[in-house]
């Protein structure tokens, strides 16, 4: 396993990956493509905020991670394949420690909308997107100080 941060480059790579998760939990071809992707990394310092797992030179998961004034915004995929063995925890532990060096009092996770998880009783029901099934969740991990 190779984890390395992510290129300009990868952002095919990187919508297939994530495209590949949707695919699996919403049962139709995903519409995610590099353009997105670069969207999504308009501002993320590549060197220290991103993460790619390849195996084999196939990537099988990946997490970008970023903090605006006091909260950290991440996500992370792992290809269905790949599921089971512990990628998807290395990533968040990864992320995580970024996020708390960078001084994030709290994470906003954005997650796939399957429609078949329940929210937290804090977590907002209806973001206006309409254009991705990625939608941001609220996950307070860190204290604030």
């Amino acid at each position: 396993m190779n984890i390395r941060p992510a290129t300009r480059e990868d952002a095919p790579q990187v919508a297939e990956l994530f495209g590949s998760v949707e695919e699996a939990l919403l049962g139709r071809p995903s519409n995610l493509d590099a353009q997105a992707i670069h969207g999504w990394w308009q501002t993320i310092a590549f060197e220290t905020n991103t993460w790619l797992c390849e195996e084999d030179g196939v990537l099988v998961a990946g997490a970008i991670a970023e903090v605006e004034g006091d909260c950290g915004n991440s996500v992370g995929a792992v290809r269905p394949s790949a599921q089971g063995r512990g990628l998807g925890t290395q990533l968040l532990e990864l992320v995580e420690g970024r996020l708390a060096e960078e001084k994030a009092a709290r994470v906003h996770a954005w997650e796939l909308a399957t429609g078949r998880c329940v929210p937290s009783a804090d977590s907002p029901k209806n973001f206006g997107v309409s254009l991705s099934p990625w939608q941001l969740m609220k996950y307070e991990r860190f204290a604030s100080s």
